[in-house]
């Protein structure tokens, strides 16, 4: 079973059965591990910090800040607002009040007699 003896060759033929098993297994083990591939990113990609996690962050970051520039006052609350608030993100407005004085002072540098400059 399993040998054919025409064309006067020894070769095995696999049969059918057999051949589905071992396909059958590959994929039973390759599905899993390529939906987890793709799951674990996607999930890592969508977790979001918590917002007291992101305080601390922010102010962690400005005491470092506040030690590297020799700052005199580095733990309390006084003494932090002014790196605490170079640390937060600036707001749609704030954005557009910079850009537009960004680009007068570069109007004024491109014309020296300008009005209002």
């Amino acid at each position: 079973m399993g040998q054919a003896n025409q064309g006067g060759g020894n070769h095995r033929e696999v049969t059918a059965p057999a051949a589905a098993r071992s396909s059958g297994v590959r994929t039973k083990l390759l599905l899993p591990f390529l939906l987890l591939c793709i799951a674990l990113p996607t999930a890592a990609q969508t977790k979001k910090p918590t917002q007291p996690a992101a305080q601390d962050s922010i102010r962690d970051r400005a005491i470092k800040r506040c030690k590297e520039n020799r700052g005199t006052d580095c733990e309390s609350r006084e003494g932090l607002r002014e790196w605490m608030r170079e640390e937060t993100p600036l707001t749609k407005e704030q954005q557009q009040a910079a850009a537009a004085a960004r680009r007068h002072r570069e109007e004024c540098k491109r014309i020296k007699n300008k009005p209002g400059c």
